[in-house]
């Protein structure tokens, strides 16, 4: 599979704002884990000294880590799968362009929703069609 630039960019970007994702959403985590134990001030101002007050910010502390976790679980294929498209590994470039619209943001994927893909070295597949490119000789 052959791409133009347009979807070379796209994939560059996916793979770039993906990555910034999954990096901020492990920093995120790490300062749960650091910060578990301490009670958020907020809450103790919403609630006032109640009892229930620490097991309320426990849940949402756990609610938090598992949204991270979950947005991790779906930055990986959508970097892995738009490295493959990068190499030319992947038949079709739908898929990790629409992970990439969902998860990374959709600049990288309308990008390479919008660029052109060749399977062969004389097909051009846009939007399910395949257009082959024929020469034409004029024999004088």
């Amino acid at each position: 599979m052959k791409l133009d630039k347009l979807c070379k960019a796209g994939c560059i970007v996916t793979i770039s704002l993906a990555s910034v994702i999954l990096f901020l959403n492990l920093v995120n985590i790490l300062l749960l884990a650091i910060n578990f134990n301490k009670i958020d001030k907020d809450l103790i101002r919403i609630f006032g000294d109640s009892n229930n007050i620490e097991s309320i910010d426990r849940g949402l502390k756990i609610l938090k880590v598992i949204f991270y976790i979950i947005s991790i679980t779906f930055c990986i294929p959508t970097i892995v799968l738009t490295a493959y498209a990068l190499k030319g590994n992947l038949k079709s470039i739908i898929l990790p362009s629409v992970l990439s619209i969902i998860f990374a943001g959709i600049i990288g994927g309308v990008l390479m929703l919008c660029g052109k893909y060749k399977n062969h070295e004389n097909e051009e597949q846009t939007d399910n069609k395949i257009v082959k490119e024929e020469k034409l000789i004029v024999i004088d």
